[in-house]
């Protein structure tokens, strides 16, 4: 996977909480349906925006003249009160939905808990193989976390894994999305961690791979839903 580091910097900062935060509270089930549907339409649609750096949900910003802030708000309403929106609408306003669901993301970062975060952010953990960190990662989460969170975590790494996919592959030609996402799981407010950057992407990206296979029960219930 390639990475286009010019910015890292820059845009690895301006993600990252300013303070620390609570764990979040549970996601409603409301509320995890209307996210469902923001990230199945995403996907299906995930070509059409594949330059737009990290699957269009860092790069649309506010200033962006196409994006309609209204209808944005509009469908971040609907997932903070779980009213699901007809198909039709977030297949029309993917952008906005793009943005409304990075809006609702951030406000409710880090969302992975710290206690199974630290696996990852440990550097005595540094010269372990990133698979093996991976997997112990998801493990804990498959156990621990409540199974709405769980279902949370697996849409958005199905959404992340088609976004590298059809993202550019080559060092040049590369895009930085997936370590501008990382504060959205991470609690990277100590600077010390963009040190090691490289190690915790690689460990990230390595959940997003392995998800489908370790959140199995996720996998089944969605499998069923979409069937």
């Amino acid at each position: 996977m390639g990475l286009c580091i010019g910015k890292l910097q820059l845009d690895f900062c301006s993600c990252c909480p300013k303070k620390q935060k609570p764990v979040p509270k549970i996601i409603s089930e409301n509320s995890l349906e209307v996210i469902t549907e923001i990230v199945y339409a995403l996907r299906e649609n995930a070509r059409l925006y594949r330059n737009f750096g990290w699957f269009c949900l860092l790069q649309v910003r506010e200033s962006d003249g196409h994006l309609n802030l209204e209808m944005a708000n509009q469908i971040l309403t609907m997932i903070e009160n779980g009213s699901a929106p007809a198909n039709r609408m977030i297949s029309a306003w993917n952008r906005e939905a793009a943005f409304a669901l990075y809006q609702y993301l951030r406000a409710n970062q880090p969302l992975i808990p710290e206690s199974i975060q630290s696996i990852v952010l440990d550097n005595n953990n540094c010269n372990i193989n990133p698979e093996i960190v991976a997997a112990d990662v998801l493990g804990l989460i498959d156990e621990e976390l409540h199974h709405r969170q769980k279902t949370l975590l697996w849409l958005l790494f199905q959404l992340f894994d088609c976004g590298i996919k059809v993202s550019p592959a080559d060092e040049l030609g590369g895009n930085t999305w997936p370590v501008s996402t990382l504060p959205l799981f991470f609690n990277l407010e100590d600077h010390r961690y963009l040190n090691d950057w490289r190690r915790i992407l690689m460990i990230f990206v390595e959940m997003i791979r392995q998800a489908p296979n370790t959140l199995d029960d996720v996998f089944n219930a969605q499998a069923l839903r979409v069937n």
